[in-house]
Formats: structure tokens, sequence, C-alpha cells
């Protein structure tokens, strides 16, 4: 879109300057050719301003646009990482469990023992 603007904005200078030429060649043209050259350089100038805000304001959006992609990055990391740690807490939680049912097991085990033990004297 920029591109066609500046293509649009370039022939208009390139007519504005042949007409220029035209005029100056043509011999001393009046008031009022002078007076539409100054308004065209005007309105040439006033559209090369708002261009340049436009380009401005193109620039900006691609810019928040970045930035807000970066923040949903960063959210997206940030949520990977709590999910790594709550994994991380639940494998610790189960071996924590599966030890003390060891434990339990090896207890009843040596009660077991010690009552057939107990029994056989």
């Amino acid at each position: 879109m920029t591109i066609l603007i500046s293509t649009l904005k370039d022939e208009e200078r390139i007519g504005l300057k042949k007409r220029k030429k035209r005029r100056k060649e043509g011999g001393g043209g009046g008031e009022e050719e002078e007076e539409e050259e100054e308004e065209e350089e005007a309105e040439e100038e006033e559209e090369e301003e708002e261009e340049e805000e436009e380009e401005e304001e193109e620039e900006e959006e691609e810019e928040e646009e970045e930035e807000e992609e970066e923040e949903e990055e960063e959210e997206e990391e940030e949520e990977e990482e709590e999910e790594e740690e709550e994994e991380e807490e639940e494998e610790e939680e189960e071996e924590e469990e599966e030890e003390e049912e060891e434990e339990e097991e090896e207890e009843e085990e040596e009660e077991a023992a010690n009552t057939t033990m107990g029994l056989g004297s």
C-alpha cells in the first residue's frame, strides 16, 4: 500500500516539475499560474506529511503487534514452566507415596516375620 502511495506521489512530483518547466519555457506566466503552483506545492507538502504520518502509524502498529506477540510468548513460556513444576511436584508426591507404601509393607512383613517366629518358639 505504501509503495503505491509513494509511486503516485512521485508521479505527481514529476508532473509538477514538468508543468513548471513548461511554464518557464513558455514565457513569463501570470499570477494565476504562480498561485496554482504555490497551491500545488502546498498540497504536495501536505500530502507528503500525511504520507509520513501514515508510515509512522503503520510502524507503531507493527511495533505494538510485535510487543503483543512477545508478551503472548512470555505468557506461554510461563504457563509451560508452571505446568512442568506441577508435574514435577506430582511426581515427587507419587514417589513419596510409593516410599511410604514400601515402608508400610516392610513393617508389615517384619511384624509378620516376628509373629511367625514368636509362634514357632
